[in-house]
């Protein structure tokens, strides 16, 4: 099968009918950061062949590469934009059509469809479930298949039992298929890429042949009443050391599975160490970055309500009264000339013009009354910084400058009422007003400008946010975390499950002793009971062939136990060219991958250079030895010819990578596969011109080019997109865009 194409329409966070990817042979690269719709885009796929999506949550006892089915998941798989602006009685139709080519480059499409209609603002109506419909390409046009034509092709596009080893996501879907501590884990795939298990007819027809040979031979035994009597003892003692054996093997089996699924305890968690130590770290920014934001909002908060109080407090109100200030000025500066030219007139009858004109020199009142009597005090004009000692002319003339004591008037007479003072202190306070007001129009638009400020800044925090709990939360899902897991109750998890490892590997070696002395005395007797054949009345030949079926039962056995260390042989060469072209450029010690015997199977373990086992394995180390042993089970079974015939569809596989690794790993995938879709973060760097973006690195991915094209294939490079303006929170106005990377 090789994919031409997928398109979504209104599919979790993919709005609209729009939203089409095509693939070509090679290596295609989809590109999207945490919350960007990376693992959405992995669920169409296993929704269009399997009815349902990965299961975030998979409840204890599940199978490992458990799916939520549409059935459980209803109107959650529609996007809820279009939920949201549909009209009410509308019908939404959320589709996903997967084109491919099968066998004898026949195209077929694949449409999953499910239905989901409006009943109110906050009500919706699914159908019972979704529909698959396969049409096939007759010439030009798709025609439908019937259902049952249309299973039968879905089931030859991608047999059911190989799916999981070429489509897996993120480091929790590579655990669930390799198990490097279980036997049986190995021996299922040893068992997929050969026919192995034939074997297993050929020492069950022999064991069958011998049995009825024995039989034969105890029959004709018994017609000897002296042998008959030791033929019975033998048989006794046979019977009581196969018991004894049987009951040793079963208890052999149950420490093989105790210790292999301690062993997958230590495994599991000491992978998750790396883990949890990724996921408190990613915690820790987690919850700066949202004491930040905290901080931001308050501040946002506090300058939007400063806003109004400052329209008070800085007489923003005021903008754009200058003119009436001045024109009050105007207006006082004219008052002033007439009270003062008045009262200069009716002090000419009396005083000198010299008089008069030191008069008008300076009005009363001004300086200040509180200024006039500091310069008394220190006989000192503070105005022409003149000495003014007490007594003098100087000092007298500031001493006229104090306001005088206005006399009481009888009530009958009327006055014209002395305003000045009052008119001064409102001219004063109008300038003082000024001061601040002129300045309004930049103040506010720095305001703005810091609202504007703290509203990128805000957005900014929110979308690293996002992020990061998307980034916590995919290492949870992909490692199998515990919600609540944090590396010290993983350390002391190691520690039960080492101990436990180490009983269970003694309570082994000790049973394995007890198999090996109930094999010995079986063989002892079965010799002494060939003895008994021996000498007259007994046809030699039942014993000759007997002895000749016991050989080949024996050989069959050896035969299988060979047959199966070649095809052991074959899987850890091929995991190992995989292992070192993945790890070739590492800085780092990475040790070479060995299958080795335990009790009566294999198990993978990676060797440092001394041949010992390198425990403690990083997050890297392990996804890359695991990667490995997937990749060879595909490409060491030339028959089936997996690499050739089916595509490779993987999320996040590179997540504990560094950019060498990935870049390594992309290189083997494309040598490795005709067809590769590889959903991935890296390669992706933070957009400086739009806070919260990201843009794609075009050196890394050059680099990716020139390694694909050395391969012999092509690169097919794609991004996925959060509109400006739109949020990965925000799902209600979120549309998820497809943008081709041209590299």
């Amino acid at each position: 099968m090789r994919i031409l194409n997928i398109t979504l329409s209104n599919f979790l966070c993919y709005y609209g009918e729009n939203n089409r990817l095509d693939f070509a042979d090679g290596l295609n690269l989809i590109l999207g950061a945490n919350g960007y719709g990376k693992s959405k885009l992995y669920d169409a796929f296993q929704w269009v062949f399997r009815d349902g999506i990965t299961d975030d949550k998979p409840r204890l006892g599940a199978a490992p590469n458990a799916i939520r089915p549409t059935s459980a998941l209803k109107e959650a798989l529609v996007n809820e934009r279009a939920l949201a602006e549909a009209e009410v009685g509308e019908t939404i139709k959320c589709e996903v059509c997967i084109e491919v080519t099968g066998s004898q480059n026949s195209t077929y499409q694949l449409v999953r469809r499910l239905y989901v209609k409006k009943i109110s603002d906050t009500e919706v109506k699914p159908a019972s479930g979704s529909s698959l419909t396969v049409f096939y390409k007759d010439v030009i046009v798709f025609k439908p298949l019937s259902e049952a034509e249309g299973e039968k092709v879905v089931a030859q596009l991608l047999p059911h039992d190989i799916m999981p080893y070429l489509w897996f996501q993120g480091e929790r879907g590579i655990n669930n298929l390799i198990d490097t501590s279980s036997r049986e884990s190995l021996k299922q795939v040893v068992n997929k890429m050969s026919d192995i298990e034939k074997w297993d007819e050929f020492i069950k027809t022999a064991q069958a042949a011998y049995d009825a040979a024995d039989k034969e031979l105890k029959h004709a035994l018994s017609g000897d009443t002296t042998r008959k009597q030791k033929a019975a003892i033998y048989q006794e003692q046979q019977k009581t050391a196969q018991s004894k054996l049987d009951s040793v093997e079963v208890k052999i089996s149950e420490a093989e599975k105790n210790f292999d699924a301690a062993s997958a305890k230590l495994d599991n968690i000491a992978g998750q160490f790396d883990a949890a130590s990724k996921v408190s770290s990613l915690e820790k920014d987690l919850s700066q970055q949202e004491k930040e934001l905290k901080q931001v909002v308050g501040r946002l908060d506090n300058l939007k309500l400063g806003f109004t109080k400052r329209l008070f407090t800085d007489s923003w109100l005021l903008m754009g009264t200058e003119d009436i200030v001045d024109k009050f000025e105007q207006k006082y500066r004219d008052y002033y000339t007439i009270v003062t030219t008045r009262q200069a007139e009716k002090k000419f009858e009396q005083k000198s013009t010299e008089e008069v004109h030191k008069r008008l020199s300076l009005p009363k009142g001004i300086p200040d009354r509180v200024h006039v009597m500091d310069m008394l005090e220190h006989e000192q004009c503070i105005v022409c910084n003149r000495q003014a000692l007490k007594g003098s002319a100087e000092y007298e003339a500031i001493k006229r400058l104090l306001p005088e004591e206005k006399p009481k008037l009888a009530p009958q007479k009327a006055i014209i009422p002395d305003i000045e003072p009052e008119l001064r202190i409102l001219n004063r306070a109008a300038f003082s007003m000024r001061d601040k007001y002129v300045k309004a129009d930049q103040e506010i638009a720095g305001t703005y400008q810091e609202q504007e400020d703290l509203e990128d800044e805000r957005k900014e925090l929110e979308e690293q946010i996002a992020s990061l709990k998307g980034a916590v939360a995919t290492e949870i899902l992909n490692s199998g975390l515990s919600g609540n897991g944090n590396a010290g109750s993983i350390l002391i998890s190691i520690e039960s499950a080492k101990r436990d490892i180490a009983n269970y590997s003694g309570t082994l070696e000790k049973l394995r002793g007890m198999r090996d002395t109930y094999l010995a005395d079986l063989k002892a007797l079965e010799n002494e009971f060939s003895k008994l054949s021996q000498g007259g009345g007994i046809n030699p030949k039942l014993e000759e062939k007997r002895r000749l079926l016991a050989d080949l039962r024996d050989l069959t056995v050896r035969t299988k136990e060979t047959q199966y260390a070649k095809l052991i042989q074959q899987l850890e060469d091929t995991a190992n060219q995989h292992f070192n072209s993945m790890n070739k450029q590492s800085q780092a010690g990475y040790g070479k991958i060995r299958f080795v015997v335990e009790g009566n199977g294999y198990v993978p373990e990676i060797q440092g250079e001394d041949g010992k086992r390198m425990d403690n394995l990083n997050t890297s180390q392990n996804s890359s030895f695991k990667l490995a042993i997937i990749m060879a089970i595909v490409t060491a079974n030339q028959n089936r010819g997996l690499a050739r015939n089916y595509p490779l569809i993987s999320d996040a596989p590179m997540s504990d990578f560094d950019a060498v690794k990935a870049r390594d790993f992309l290189a083997e995938t494309a040598r490795t596969f005709r067809q590769s879709i590889v959903i991935a973060k890296e390669f992706l760097d933070a957009d400086p011109a739009h806070p919260g973006r990201y843009i794609v690195d075009p050196t890394k991915l050059a680099q990716v080019k020139e390694d694909t094209e050395a391969a012999g294939k092509t690169l097919n490079v794609y991004q996925l997109v959060v509109p400006p303006g739109q949020s990965a929170q925000s799902r209600k106005s979120l549309s998820v865009q497809i943008t081709r990377v041209t590299v």
